[in-house]
């Protein structure tokens, strides 16, 4: 009779959600204390392992796209400590510089939800996690940049709010009769 093996996930070290453009990954990190064992796993795809390692602290480095994550591991008394940083930065600055520079709509369309990004600072737009190839038109009003998700026309107007604080209005419409989608916040 033939044996059935299964795999035994092993439960993470360290856990951290990481907020990008094209979407939020989660990474993990499996930490043999005795072994030094590095698994690191990105949305559940392993990306790095090392079963035996004689060092059990140390850097491990990789990239989520373009970002380049520095995966920190530290003597903490009898224990370790994890820290990742993005860019050069812990990850709670980074997370916080997202947020400032990212807004989020998630359009439903057909009992789909979808997502749309747009990177303030490099004026990208994703869709599920994909870079759009997109041009603004520009206007008295503002700029409009024309896009569609599936079949779907959508427009994303900019335009300033008036008052300098404020800012920049952000404006997402989707469909031919233009419904209005309100940003998220994540």
């Amino acid at each position: 009779m033939a044996q059935l093996s299964s795999v035994v996930k092993e439960t993470p070290s360290a856990r951290w959600n990481l907020l990008l453009a094209d979407n939020m990954h989660v990474v993990e990190l499996v930490h043999g204390t005795i072994s030094g064992k590095r698994v690191i796993t990105v949305n559940g795809k392993e990306i790095y392992r090392k079963n035996w390692m004689i060092a059990l602290v140390g850097f491990q480095e990789f990239k989520i796209g373009e970002k380049k994550i520095i995966l920190s591991i530290e003597p903490n008394g009898m224990n370790f400590e994890y820290t990742l940083y993005v860019n050069g930065k812990p990850l709670d600055k980074f997370v916080q510089s997202m947020k400032k520079s990212l807004i989020v709509w998630t359009p439903e369309l057909g009992k789909v939800k979808h997502r749309v990004t747009l990177d303030k600072i490099t004026l990208e737009i994703y869709v599920d996690g994909i870079l759009l190839d997109v041009e603004s038109e520009f206007s008295d009003e503002g700029t409009e940049v024309y896009f569609s998700i599936g079949d779907e026309p959508v427009l994303l107007k900019t335009y300033s709010s008036g008052v300098s604080r404020k800012g920049l209005i952000y404006e997402l419409f989707v469909g031919e009769d233009g419904i209005s989608i309100p940003i998220q916040h994540e």
